[in-house]
């Protein structure tokens, strides 16, 4: 008998696809498309609702970090997240690297 998975998970589940799907389309999209700025508030407000839901969620903090640092001059507020995903997840190298990264780009 396969384990019920709980409403907020169920709903987080739909959002991670959410953001893969979003993803997806940003691959297709070149930097002048008139899509992309809608895209990309929609994939930020994913990851923020998947936070707001589990707070704790290591991989929705890291993907918003991560979305940040790859945005350019959000490096703080990639900071904030890359740095709550580390103290739930200390030995985490992939997050040490970004943190790093973040904090070189700050200068």
């Amino acid at each position: 008998m396969a384990k019920d998975i709980n409403p907020k998970q169920k709903e987080i589940e739909r959002l991670f696809k959410a953001a893969a799907s979003h993803e997806e389309t940003l691959l297709d999209l070149d930097e002048d498309d008139p899509e992309l700025d809608g895209i990309l508030e929609d994939l930020e407000i994913v990851f923020r609702e998947i936070i707001k839901l589990d707070p704790k969620n290591i991989e929705a903090l890291t993907r918003l970090g991560e979305f940040f640092l790859e945005r350019g001059e959000a490096e703080e507020e990639a900071l904030i997240h890359l740095e709550q995903a580390l103290q739930l997840d200390p030995k985490n190298k992939k997050l040490q690297k970004l943190i790093k990264n973040a904090k070189k780009a700050l200068g």
